[in-house]
C-alpha cells in the first residue's frame, strides 16, 4: 500500500458515493437504495443499484461492483493511487504516504496541478474580459464557438506579454517550468510558454488540467522578429503530460463513449468541439502527434470501436498496416468516417452539421475505406486501369493479418474489377511472400488455400491478449436459495445485532458458507467487504450484491425458516442413523428420545403461538450443538 491505509479509509468515509455516482448516473430512490442505468454497459431497464449508507454499488446486469474508489477506477480508468488522490482532492482529505520519496512526489504533483488549474482560470478570464483578446473572440465566433463551447472546454487567451502568466501565478520558477507553463531565458528570466494564442486546455480523464494547446490567430504568421510561427504549439512533455498518451476531450467524451460503444478520433481541438456541437459528444483528438499505440491502449478501456475522423486528404488516414496489427492485438474495430474530400470536421460541422452526423453514421471499416479510395481514383473503364487497381488493392489487402478478412476483400476486388478470383489469389500469395508479412511463423505451402490457413491469425493464441471478465453465474452465487439469501442479506445489514442468529449451520451452498465465514466476528461493513474479497470472487460479489439491497423480510421469519429447514436436514440424518442401529442399541433409544423432543419443538415453531420464539431459539441452539459434535 503506497498511501496510508487509515487515509484510504478516511477518503471512503468522507466521500458521498451518491453524489459521486450521481455525476454519471441519474439515480432514483427505491426504498432504501438508489437505482439507475448502469454506466458500464448499455441497458434500457435500470439494474445499477447504490447503497448510499454503506457506500457500495452493484449492477445486476454486468455484475460490476465496489466502493467509491472502485467506481472512480472503473469510470475514469485510473490506477488505485490516482483514484484515491482524486477522491481525496474532492473531499479535502490530506493524504500521507508510506515512503518519503512518494510523499515528495505527491507534494510536487499537487503543486504542478494547482499551478495548471490557476493557469486555466487565468487564460479563460483573459479571453472573456481582456481587450487584448478582442480579435480572439471574433475569430472563435467566426468558427461558430459560442459561450457554451467556451465554458464547456474552458477555452482561453494567452496575452502577447513576456511573462503575464508567471506574474499572475506567483509560483516558483521551478514549478512554472516543471508544469510546462514557461521557460527561463539565457539570463534566467521566466517567459510564458504560450503567447498571443487561443488556448485549449488539455485535461486528463479525471478532469484535471495537464497541458495546453495554443493556436495563432489568422494572419498572425510571424513573430515580432519576422520569424514564422507554428500554427499550433503545445505544452512540452512534463511529469503530468505525455502527448503520446493524452487525448484532448476524453474527460468530457468518456461517458458518451461508454454509453454508445464507440469513440471518434480527430486531429484538431475544434474538430472535437464540432462533434459536440452537432450532438455527438464522443470525439477526442490527439495532441499534435500521430495516433499511437499508447493512445489505443487508453482508448480500448472505454470502447473497442474506433472511428477515425481525419481529413480525408490527410496522409494519416492512408497509414500502414499498423492499424490492422493494433486491431488484432487490442481486439479493436477501426473505422473511417465518411468525410467529404478536402474538409475537416470543424469546417464541416459549421457549414453542414447534418453531413457531419452522416459522416459518422456512414463510417466504413479501415480497409473498406482504403479500397473505396482506390476505386474512386482509378480507371475502371479499361483493362489496364482495372489491372492497376488490382495491383494496388492486393498490396493493401496483404497488410491485413487475418486471412479470412483478406479473402473476403479479395472477392470484392475481383468482382469490382472483373478478374478471376484464382488470379487474384496468386497475386496475393506472391505479395505475402514478398512482404514476409508473418516472418518465420508461416509456411505458405503450395497454394492459396494453404497460405490462407497458415496465415490465419485467429488460429493462434495471443499471449498478450487481455483476459476477459467472466461474470459469476446465479447458480454459483446460490441465488435460487431465497431463504439463505434473505438470511445473509439481513446479516450483512445488521452485523453487530444478528450474527448469533445466523450461524454457519443454517447455510448449505458453498458460496453462502464462505461469505458467512468471512462475516464471522465482523461488526463494520468495510471490514466485511475486505474479508469477503479474501475468501473468493463469488463471496465478494454476493456480499456487494446484498449490500446494495435493503432487507424486505422480517428477521425472525427468516431465522425461523432457515432453522426449520436445518432441523429437517438434521432429522433425515438421524433417521438414517437409527435405521442402521441394532434394536437393542443404547444409541437407538437416545436417538428416539431426541427425535421426539425435536419434533415437539417443531410443532411449537409451526404453531405460530407464543411458544414459537422460544422453540426457534432452542432448535437453533440444538443445530449449533449437533454441528459442533459432528
Amino acid at each position: 500500500m503506497l498511501i496510508n491505509e487509515n487515509d484510504v479509509a478516511k477518503v471512503l468515509d468522507q466521500t458521498d458515493i451518491l453524489a459521486l455516482i450521481g455525476e454519471h448516473v441519474a439515480l432514483k430512490r427505491v426504498g432504501l437504495r438508489y437505482v439507475g442505468l448502469c454506466p458500464f454497459h448499455p441497458e434500457n431497464t435500470p439494474s445499477f443499484s447504490v447503497n448510499a449508507e454503506e457506500g457500495f454499488y452493484y449492477c445486476f446486469g454486468c455484475h460490476v461492483s465496489g466502493d467509491a474508489i472502485s467506481f472512480v477506477r472503473q469510470i475514469d480508468r485510473l490506477d488505485f493511487v490516482s483514484a484515491v488522490e482524486f477522491l481525496a482532492g474532492r473531499s479535502g482529505v490530506l493524504l500521507t504516504y508510506d515512503s518519503d520519496e512518494l510523499a515528495s512526489h505527491a507534494t510536487k504533483k499537487s503543486s504542478l496541478q494547482s499551478a495548471l488549474s490557476r493557469a486555466v482560470e487565468f487564460y479563460h478570464d483573459q479571453l472573456l474580459h481582456s481587450s487584448d483578446a478582442e480579435l480572439a473572440r471574433e475569430y472563435l465566433n467566426s468558427r461558430g464557438l459560442g459561450n457554451d463551447e467556451l465554458e464547456r472546454f474552458q477555452i482561453g487567451w494567452a496575452p502577447d506579454t513576456v511573462a503575464a502568466l508567471f506574474g499572475h501565478l506567483r509560483v516558483s520558477e521551478e514549478v512554472f517550468v516543471d508544469a510546462g507553463l514557461g521557460y527561463l531565458d539565457k539570463s534566467g528570466r521566466p517567459h510564458d510558454q504560450l503567447r498571443a494564442r487561443v488556448i485549449f486546455p488539455i485535461f486528463d480523464t479525471s478532469g484535471k488540467p495537464v497541458a495546453f494547446g495554443g493556436r495563432i490567430l489568422p494572419n498572425a504568421n510571424e513573430d515580432s522578429h519576422g520569424n514564422p510561427l507554428a500554427k499550433y504549439k503545445n505544452s512540452p512533455e512534463t511529469a503530468l503530460y505525455s502527448k503520446r498518451k493524452m487525448l484532448y476531450g476524453l474527460n468530457l467524451a468518456k461517458a458518451d463513449v461508454v454509453a454508445k460503444g464507440e469513440i471518434i478520433i480527430c486531429e484538431g481541438y475544434t474538430d472535437v468541439i464540432a462533434f459536440f456541437k452537432v450532438g455527438i459528444p464522443r470525439a477526442v483528438a490527439t495532441c499534435g502527434t500521430a495516433l499511437t499505440e499508447d493512445h489505443l491502449s487508453k482508448i480500448k478501456s472505454f470502447s473497442k470501436r474506433i472511428i477515425l475522423a481525419f481529413d480525408a486528404d490527410n496522409a494519416g488516414v492512408t497509414a500502414t498496416e499498423k492499424f490492422y496489427q493494433w486491431e488484432k492485438k487490442h481486439k479493436l474495430e477501426i473505422y473511417v468516417a465518411d468525410l467529404p474530400k478536402g474538409i475537416d470536421p470543424g469546417d464541416l460541422g459549421q457549414k453542414d452539421p447534418a453531413r457531419l452526423v452522416a459522416a459518422v453514421a456512414r463510417a466504413k471499416p479501415f480497409m473498406a475505406f482504403r479500397l473505396r479510395r482506390l476505386f474512386e481514383v482509378g480507371d475502371l473503364t479499361t483493362i489496364e486501369g482495372r489491372a492497376r487497381i488490382v495491383d494496388e488493392a492486393v498490396a493493401v489487402i496483404s497488410e491485413h493479418p487475418n486471412a479470412l478478412v483478406r479473402n473476403d476483400y479479395l472477392m470484392q476486388v475481383a468482382d469490382k474489377c472483373r478478374f478471376e478470383m484464382s488470379d487474384l489469389h496468386v497475386r496475393l500469395e506472391q505479395s505475402l511472400r514478398n512482404r514476409n508479412h508473418f516472418g518465420d511463423e508461416v509456411n505458405l505451402g503450395s497454394g492459396p488455400v494453404l497460405a490462407m490457413l497458415a496465415t490465419d491469425g485467429q488460429t493462434r493464441i495471443d499471449s498478450g491478449a487481455e483476459i476477459e471478465y467472466k461474470p459469476i453465474s446465479a447458480q454459483d452465487l446460490g441465488l435460487s436459495d431465497r431463504p439463505a439469501i434473505e438470511g445473509l442479506k439481513t446479516l450483512v445489514h445488521n452485523l453487530e445485532e444478528m450474527g448469533e442468529f445466523f450461524p454457519l449451520v443454517l447455510f448449505i451452498h458453498p458460496t453462502h458458507r464462505a461469505l458467512r465465514i468471512a462475516l464471522d466476528g465482523v461488526t463494520q461493513i468495510s471490514e466485511a467487504a475486505t474479508k469477503a474479497e479474501l475468501v473468493g470472487r463469488a463471496a465478494k460479489e454476493l456480499f456487494v450484491r446484498l449490500a446494495v439491497q435493503a432487507p424486505t423480510t422480517d428477521p425472525f421469519d427468516v431465522v425461523s425458516r432457515l432453522v426449520e429447514r436445518g432441523v429437517n436436514r438434521r432429522l433425515e440424518h438421524m433417521k438414517l442413523e437409527a435405521r442402521s442401529l441394532e434394536p437393542a442399541s443404547p444409541r437407538l433409544g437416545a436417538l428416539s428420545g431426541e427425535l421426539a423432543r425435536v419434533r415437539h419443538l417443531q410443532e411449537e415453531l409451526r404453531s405460530g403461538g407464543s411458544g414459537k420464539i422460544e422453540a426457534t431459539g432452542q432448535l437453533l441452539a440444538w443445530l449449533v450443538q449437533t454441528e459442533a459434535e459432528g
